[in-house]
């Protein structure tokens, strides 16, 4: 597929086919040393009302509960090492989220604002960690949310693409005055305390972009079944209408023609291409830039 800009059916239907593998990668190193997981968000509706993508999606989403999310990050890295690279701020200090992706190896999904941060920047598969919602929820929501923003000191410096508000951009300037080596400590404390494993708890929440809140009970998450994927089996919740509604309200119903949009139309200058490595659209960026600089002397 070559770098997208615009939607484009046929880019579209090939990047599902390098996120259906990735899904069919990970399921099996979970099944074969027991780690739970369950499709999410919008591939768990794409699974219940497509039996597969949403036709417009351009990723997909998978969750964990904490302690096999942290199982799975330590197995995967040697299991799928010849296809992906799995990262989280574990294995990577500019990585900027709570939650981890295993990139595709070969392939670019890369905001140009982004081009410059130190990640891996392939098609990736998402992968949340189900969090348990402690008594203390408001002191934990404020220590994880803290946990973030210490993290997105590279991001920041980049670029104001995901929060162009000004206090944001203070706050990240004010954050990046703190040494790194004491950011990370800090980080590295906030998660120890904070990330409580749900089977611990009633109620649970994952780490994404989304609100963390105390939204589900912990119990419909905890009893899967298999559904048809794409032709493949894959885990999703007994519950999954509860869970669905809590998330989309009347998820059957489908959206206008015109809400009907991916990463792409939401946010463009994303560059997709699941047949080039992003290093090399990393290289053009960088000529373009230099070229561009000249051109103004």
């Amino acid at each position: 597929m070559n770098a997208l800009t615009e939607k484009n059916e046929y880019g579209l239907r090939d990047l599902h086919q390098v996120l259906l593998e990735a899904l069919v990668d990970i399921d099996k190193v979970c099944r074969d040393h027991g780690i739970r997981y369950t499709l999410y968000c919008g591939t768990l509706l794409g699974a219940v009302r497509h039996d597969g993508f949403i036709p417009w999606d351009d990723d997909a989403d998978l969750a964990m509960p904490l302690s096999d999310f942290r199982r799975f990050f330590e197995i995967a890295q040697k299991e799928l090492e010849d296809k992906y690279v799995v990262q989280t701020f574990r294995n990577n200090r500019s990585y900027p989220h709570l939650w981890m992706k295993v990139f595709r190896k070969g392939t670019t999904y890369m905001w140009r604002d982004l081009a410059g941060v130190d990640i891996d920047h392939g098609v990736a598969v998402d992968i949340y960690p189900f969090v348990g919602i402690s008594k203390r929820y408001k002191l934990q929501y404020y220590g994880l949310m803290a946990a973030h923003a210490l993290q997105f000191v590279d991001v920041w410096r980049a670029t104001d693409f995901y929060s162009p508000k000004r206090y944001v951009t203070r706050l990240g300037r004010a954050i990046s005055l703190i040494p790194r080596p004491a950011r990370h400590m800090i980080h590295r404390s906030l998660i120890k305390h904070f990330m409580i494993d749900p089977d611990l708890c009633e109620r649970a929440c994952t780490l994404d972009g989304a609100p963390f809140i105390p939204k589900y009970d912990w119990k419909d998450w905890t009893e899967l079944t298999d559904h048809r994927f794409e032709g493949y089996d894959l885990p999703i919740p007994v519950n999954y209408d509860k869970l669905l509604r809590i998330m989309y309200g009347d998820y059957m119903k489908l959206p206008p023609e015109e809400a009907r949009m991916g990463h792409v139309d939401h946010f463009g200058d994303l560059i997709v291409d699941t047949g080039k490595d992003y290093r090399e659209y990393q290289k053009e960026l960088s000529l373009e830039s230099r070229q561009k600089g000249r051109s103004k002397k």
